[in-house]
């Protein structure tokens, strides 16, 4: 096996124990950054050793890097603000898959957007929350709040997170915890907090 292979997002230099995420072509100034691969059993691990917050708090550490590269390959947090939205997508789809978080996309319903996590290993969905938190945030250089959408676990495989403002935000999860689903959490939101559709 060659010593150094793999030329492409990472890089695997096995004469010198390393894993480098490469700096984005088109980032202005960007660096490579090293990595270490970290199976799925050691972040259920550091749940069941640390609890869920410490988890989203590693995972939101994660999601920061991530952000960072999405705001040098599409020029700072002014260059994602006047990104097209199906461009910052598509770059944070891309750290996403190559960090081996699973395949994303955003759906949009009406005003809000949900990003959607395919093939998402089985943790607390506050995790995939945490990290697109995280991503998000540190890409538009502004704050903003995730809200897992899709009950306790990912165990289907599927993570769907609201992109919201504080307000939302906390308004969606005092919805979920009195049981709304998340079309009727959706549909309240649009109904600017009105109680629509019941809990479901």
């Amino acid at each position: 096996m060659n010593a150094q292979s793999n030329p492409g997002p990472v890089d695997f230099d096995l004469s010198r124990g390393r894993v480098d995420r490469r700096a984005p072509s088109d980032g202005g100034g960007a660096q490579d950054e090293q990595v270490a691969l970290v199976p799925i059993s050691a972040l259920i691990g550091l749940e069941k050793l640390a609890g869920v917050d410490a988890t989203r708090k590693f995972a939101r550490t994660i999601g920061v890097s991530l952000g960072r590269r999405v705001a040098s390959r599409l020029g700072s947090g002014a260059g994602v603000a006047g990104a097209p939205l199906e461009a910052f997508v598509s770059a944070l789809a891309t750290e996403v898959a190559v960090s081996g978080w699973g395949a994303l996309h955003v759906e949009r319903w009406g005003k809000a957007m949900v990003l959607v996590v395919e093939h998402a290993p089985a943790l607390p969905s506050g995790v995939f929350a945490a990290l697109l938190e995280g991503a998000v945030e540190a890409a538009a250089a502004r704050e903003v709040h995730a809200v897992a959408l899709t009950g306790e676990r990912s165990d289907s495989g599927v993570a769907r997170v609201l992109i919201a403002s504080q307000k939302s935000a906390e308004e969606a999860r005092r919805w979920i915890i009195e049981g709304a689903n998340e079309a009727v959490v959706i549909q309240r939101l649009h109904d600017g907090g009105k109680r629509a559709g019941g809990a479901g």
